[in-house]
């Protein structure tokens, strides 16, 4: 039935987000973005929600010397951008903390869910590459 399929939805939400709720020691969220821009705008709206609800940490960093509106903490970019290979932003990616290993999660104005679902299927399909 139709109440059952949004029952299963909702379960499988809420269950996506107390995992990722429980790597908030692990993992932190990382937002390449730029001043001026109205989608590195959104996008800073968007990581801070998403952080939120899952309570990581957020870092962002601006690839020019503008700030951006949404997140006036942003780091100025000391070519991490290169490492990164950063080719166009809003761009979105979840960071070990220990490891500095990366997995992207997309790039452009992504909504909150589709971050969390991107993170999830990321660090599901990492974790089966690891044998865990």
């Amino acid at each position: 039935s139709y109440s059952g399929i949004e029952i299963r939805k909702k379960m499988e939400k809420t269950a996506k987000q107390k995992t990722l709720k429980d790597l908030s020691d692990k993992f932190f969220l990382l937002l390449f973005a730029q001043g001026n821009d109205p989608y590195s705008d959104q996008a800073g709206k968007t990581a801070k929600h998403f952080c939120e609800i899952l309570g990581w940490e957020l870092v962002t960093v601006s690839l020019d010397e503008k700030g951006i509106s949404t997140l006036p903490d942003a780091e100025l970019d000391n070519g991490i951008s290169k490492k990164y290979g950063i080719k166009g932003v809003p761009a979105f990616y979840i960071v070990n903390s220990d490891t500095e290993d990366s997995l992207s999660l997309g790039v452009g104005p992504l909504t909150v869910s589709e971050l969390m679902e991107n993170a999830y299927i990321q660090l599901e399909r990492v974790n089966k590459i690891e044998g865990k």
